[in-house]
């Protein structure tokens, strides 16, 4: 899959492309590139993580956990009732609520 099919993919998120490919070494593209569920999920991840970013749990986080950083967030079914360390601890470090 090339950056250019992801054009539908860019727009649904709100991301476009050229950003996307930024993010990524030479190799690290390279094996994106190879193997589209690889990119599906690369680029499902990232939007995941500026939808934390913006203060907004993605659809999917359907349960809560309490994070021994955090206190008591939304999380993915499944997920243990208490953990150490969870996806909003990153948005938290960059000084985001």
């Amino acid at each position: 899959m090339s950056l250019d099919d992801l054009g539908g993919l860019f727009q649904t998120h709100g991301q476009d492309a050229a950003s996307f490919r930024e993010r990524w070494s030479a190799a690290e593209w390279e094996e994106l590139e190879a193997d589209a569920a690889l990119m599906a999920a690369a680029r499902l991840a990232l939007a995941f993580a500026e939808q934390r970013r913006g203060g907004i749990a993605p659809d999917h986080y359907t349960a809560t956990t309490t994070c021994g950083r955090c206190g008591p967030v939304s999380i993915w079914p499944g997920a243990p009732a208490r953990v150490m360390g969870c996806p909003w601890c990153a948005v938290r470090a960059e000084g985001e609520p």
